[in-house]
């Protein structure tokens, strides 16, 4: 069968991830594309990827080379060429350090097959950590599950995604942060990112809400909360924020801020979605973009706190002077951690999954946690010695 949804995975290092991502996929057999877009070309991954279907026989595998992610035009550039090269009904971003759950995934293509005003659908996008002792090689790649949330991020699926008032579909984007790893039908992501590559913003906190607000001016959208859809790991983004991040990576916010073109960034996303906005529903596009910098005020506001409010410079105190103890708080082991596993089966339950799909997810989760902590994926990594060293 043809696949009906390709996945665009971006890579920027982190070889071994990407090779834990692709044999978790391989061994649950996803009927996806797989479509590799590599911005930090190093051997000997290339090579195995260029030959992917020796080691990932049940994948569809295009693996693609691009010029390194040197800045974020570039990393603009790429994905939306990338998006460029998508023939299937739908797409689907992914990160190397997580995990697909397929069952949500398919769950939320037969809702877009049903309903063509819907650009867009996720289910939920849980959260994990591995317990990976500070003496055990290579770090956070392998270990059992430390921490499970349902959301890994604070989050809400307001009702106002779902309106037909274009309007109210934008104010509520603001409230929202499972986008990025939705189901897209292709030519609407397309032409998010096309607007991103003209706009090039210099941080990606505008990055990634201008893609949230601008996909709702397209479309209504769906966060279905009976699923899980996407499993994503802590501690392991290598990317940053903003284009200073890669110079001086433990700088404060501010100093990052200074350096970019953060409120210039801010009025083109605004000036940009009142315009597609007033252009659907015949409205005033000033009039709109006043509305939007009510609720910008609350975005800014929220990156300020969680980047430079008293708990994120306590975090940073201690990652500086205490660096060990920073990492042992993330890593110590959890026993909690069967109990919120058994949570987020609960919450599933309780949002309305049936039993069939409950058995599904345990299945998912169980497959998960073998590619985490079984002795076959570590095999296979023994067998790539190279790779392990690069």
């Amino acid at each position: 069968m043809e696949p009906r949804l390709t996945i665009v995975l971006p890579l920027k290092g982190r070889p071994l991830f990407t090779l834990r991502f692709l044999w978790h996929a391989n061994r649950a057999r996803m009927p996806f594309r797989f479509l590799i877009a590599d911005g930090q070309v190093r051997p000997p991954l290339m090579e195995m990827l260029e030959n992917s279907r020796e080691l990932f026989p049940h994948l569809d595998i295009e693996y693609i080379r691009y010029p390194d992610d040197a800045n974020w035009s570039r990393y603009f550039a790429k994905m939306h060429d990338a998006l460029r090269r998508v023939r299937t009904p739908y797409v689907m971003l992914a990160d190397n350090d997580d995990f697909l759950a397929r069952a949500g995934i398919e769950s939320c293509m037969e809702f877009l097959d049903s309903r063509p005003d819907y650009v867009c659908c996720a289910g939920g996008i849980a959260g994990f950590s591995v317990h990976a002792p500070l003496s055990t090689p290579p770090g956070k790649l392998l270990g059992p599950i430390n921490r499970m949330t349902c959301n890994y991020a604070p989050d809400s699926s307001p009702e106002g995604v779902r309106s037909d008032d274009i309007r109210a579909r934008v104010q509520s984007g603001f409230h929202c942060y499972w986008f990025f790893y939705s189901v897209y039908r292709p030519r609407a992501l397309e032409l998010v990112w096309k607007e991103i590559v003209e706009m090039d913003f210099s941080n990606f906190h505008v990055g990634e809400l201008y893609s949230t607000l601008r996909t709702l001016t397209l479309g209504k959208a769906r966060q279905d909360q009976t699923v899980t859809s996407y499993f994503k790991q802590s501690d392991t983004a290598t990317g940053w924020h903003w284009a200073t991040s890669e110079a001086a990576p433990s700088a404060s916010f501010v100093y990052h801020l200074l350096r970019s073109r953060f409120s210039a960034d801010c009025s083109a996303m605004i000036e940009r979605v009142s315009r597609a906005v007033a252009e659907g529903d015949g409205s005033d596009a000033e009039e709109i973009a006043e509305q939007l910098r009510l609720f910008a005020e609350q975005f800014v506001d929220r990156i300020i706190r969680n980047n430079y409010g008293l708990k994120a410079r306590m975090r940073q105190s201690l990652r500086h002077y205490a660096p060990g103890v920073s990492e042992w708080l993330k890593k110590c082991y959890r026993p909690s951690v069967i109990l919120e596993k058994r949570g987020v089966r609960d919450r599933l339950r309780k949002n309305g999954a049936g039993a069939d799909y409950l058995a599904e997810f345990q299945s998912e989760l169980a497959r998960m946690e073998d590619a985490l902590n079984g002795r076959e994926f570590r095999d296979f990594l023994a067998h790539h010695t190279d790779e392990m060293a690069s």
